[in-house]
């Protein structure tokens, strides 16, 4: 029988510190959880980056 692991664990440390002040400060914007907030981003990298591109894109004239 396969189980799955249901969480896992992210530690703090100097060179991630930033990148869990990020998480803190998009859960607040999205009034989410840390969790939520992380599978949120995941969930939604991929729309998340072509809207970078286009804003990119934007700014070099290219876009809409």
């Amino acid at each position: 029988m396969k189980t799955s692991t249901r969480s896992f664990c992210w530690s703090k440390s100097r060179r991630n510190a930033d990148a869990f002040e990020l998480v803190d400060d998009l859960a607040e914007t999205l009034n989410l959880t840390k969790a939520d907030t992380l599978s949120y981003v995941v969930r939604n990298y991929t729309v998340l980056k072509n809207k970078e591109r286009l804003r990119e894109m934007q700014e070099l004239g290219l876009g809409n």
